[in-house]
């Protein structure tokens, strides 16, 4: 092993603060996206070549068959943008992941061909979370995403989306909701082991590492918590990873790390603004034939072929 490398292991807003609020989130966006992108940059790949072969990317996910493991963020938006972008995904193959507070769109996206995971915020209301579970089951989306991380604002208090009250969830509260959704039921935002065994014990389908935004990069990355989760859920349920994802590299290095599919949205939305549903669609394209070319090279010709031993991490350590 070269000298200096090692294996890769395991809101409420008090009056006159909205604009202190905005600059601070901005900051702590700043500050995340920088040491996610040190985190993904520190890690290198091993090249092999003998017995390789040509790669191909296909998965099946809860019974679905997609493309690419480059799953997208579709975030609604005017002008038809949500159709064009649901459009774009179901062209190159790609699942989506939609957030459900604009039916509307939602259902724009999943009639654009989008295979989509339907996000559903955690309210406090427990029959409005059932009734747009079955709602995106009507729509046919694949699986439903309850977006546990977003309940509290920065001071603490509980938000409210469009008049709705947002609710923590207890472990009893979870298995419940679980048991409810006539879908696939993936637990959003989880960071922790201790979320992990929760979600497991709940009889979550699946989990999603997700960063804090409020947090910045004074919260645990999604890599530095992917393998303990992983070790949680020891093969039983899928585990996504979303956060700071920009090239066909870093989902490699998220793959081989474990994370059965990534989730990307930022990266998606300057090409989307250009060049429109297009951009949105070649962008997904050129993310998935870089981690093609990454598989040739490191002799991965499936997903099921991509594991940590190629990975190399340097020992220096790019956080404190």
């Amino acid at each position: 092993m070269p000298e200096g490398f090692s294996f890769v292991d395991a809101p409420e807003i008090s009056p006159g603060g909205a604009q202190r609020e905005g600059n601070m989130e901005e900051k702590q966006q700043l500050s995340l996206q920088r040491a996610m992108r040190e985190y993904f940059d520190s890690i290198y790949l091993e090249t092999r070549h003998i017995d390789g072969g040509k790669p191909e990317t296909a998965m099946d996910l809860f019974g679905n068959q997609l493309s690419t493991p480059v799953m997208a963020r579709v975030c609604p938006g005017p002008d038809g943008q949500a159709a064009a972008k649901g459009k774009a995904a179901a062209r190159a193959g790609a699942g989506a992941w939609a957030p459900m507070e604009e039916e509307g769109e939602f259902v724009k996206i999943t009639a654009a061909g989008a295979k989509t995971l339907a996000l559903v915020k955690p309210y406090e209301d427990h029959k409005l979370i059932i009734a747009q579970m079955e709602r995106a089951a009507e729509c046919n989306a694949f699986a439903i995403g309850l977006e546990i991380d977003c309940v509290f604002g920065r001071e603490g208090n509980p938000r409210r989306i469009k008049g709705h009250a947002l609710g923590p969830k207890t472990l009893e509260a979870l298995g419940q909701l679980a048991a409810a959704s006539p879908l696939p039921f993936v637990v959003k935002g989880v960071l922790s082991q201790k979320d992990a065994y929760k979600c497991l014990e709940a009889g979550a389908s699946g989990i999603m590492v997700s960063p804090d935004p409020l947090l910045g990069s004074r919260g645990l990355l999604p890599l530095e918590a992917l393998p303990g989760i992983l070790k949680v859920a020891d093969g039983r349920i899928p585990v996504f990873v979303e956060g700071g994802i920009t090239s066909g590299a870093d989902v490699f290095k998220c793959l081989a790390m474990g994370a059965a599919a990534v989730c990307v949205g930022q990266v998606l939305e300057k090409p989307f603004q250009e060049r429109g549903e297009e951009g949105f669609l070649e962008e997904i394209n050129r993310m998935n034939a870089e981690l093609k070319g990454i598989m040739a090279r490191a002799g991965c010709p499936s997903l099921k072929c991509i594991s940590k031993d190629s990975l190399w991490k340097t020992d220096s350590a790019c956080r404190p």
